[in-house]
């Protein structure tokens, strides 16, 4: 019986849309916050006029 290790991937997501605008410090701390230690959270702010939105980089497996 041969066992697969899941691979390690870098997973994204969007944590919200914002009409007012979105600042990279707030939305780095808030991924951070939310994938937190291994999962090396870390956000950036993403234009596409007129919203704006924050997304989540971390780290996740491939299932």
């Amino acid at each position: 019986m041969l066992l697969c290790m899941p691979k390690l991937k870098t997973c994204e997501v969007g944590m919200g849309i914002h009409l007012s605008g979105c600042l990279n410090d707030k939305c780095n701390a808030d991924c951070a916050a939310k994938y937190p230690g291994d999962q090396d959270g870390h956000g950036y702010c993403y234009t596409l006029p007129p919203y704006q939105s924050c997304h989540c980089l971390y780290l996740c497996y491939d299932q």
